[in-house]
């Protein structure tokens, strides 16, 4: 199993309106890529406001962890 990287909203917010989603899963390459459920939420809540947070809810290679025991993220995210 490869390592996942588990993202944070305001780094994906960031690149999402830079428009380099694609460069971040270049880089991010054969490892999962994670965002807690809460991170989800956070994002799904501002996209009415900034509209192209939508790109990180339909980026099929990030995928959502609903998770909520904070040992299993810290032993994913290894």
């Amino acid at each position: 199993m490869s390592e996942a990287l588990v993202f944070d909203s305001g780094p994906l917010s960031h690149f999402a309106e830079a428009g380099w989603l694609n460069i971040l899963k270049s880089i991010t390459g054969a490892r999962t890529a994670l965002i807690p459920e809460v991170v989800r939420e956070e994002i799904s809540d501002a996209t009415y406001r900034y509209p192209f947070l939508s790109q990180v809810l339909e980026a099929d290679w990030i995928k959502i962890d609903r998770s909520d025991d904070v040992n299993l993220l810290v032993v994913q995210a290894r």
